[in-house]
């Protein structure tokens, strides 16, 4: 997990799962603490949920402190995205005509 290889982090999370020994959950949760690479992430979240209930005390734990990209307030520039707004419902396959 302390690879600076993307794949190899990725793999061990998947690995760890497998073998399924209870003291792994908290270096899985250290791990997710400071990982920045969404499909590693991923996995380390699945093979959390391979421990089922027991990983729980340890998730508790990183409440509040996993994410802070969230928007706090209103940005003052535009945002870039185009929205559509269609006059009528379509129906199914409505499309494929």
């Amino acid at each position: 997990m302390n690879s600076k290889s993307v794949v190899e982090r990725t793999v061990s999370a998947r690995l760890i799962a497998k073998i399924k020994n209870p003291k792994s959950i908290y270096f899985l949760c250290l791990a997710l603490e400071k990982e920045n690479i969404l499909y590693t992430k991923i996995e380390i979240c699945n093979s959390l949920i391979s421990y089922g209930k027991l990983a729980i005390p340890e998730l508790v734990k990183l409440l509040g402190k996993i994410g802070n990209n969230q928007h706090k307030h209103i940005p003052k520039k535009e945002f870039k995205k185009t929205i559509i707004h269609y006059r009528e419902t379509l129906l199914p396959g409505q499309l494929l005509e």
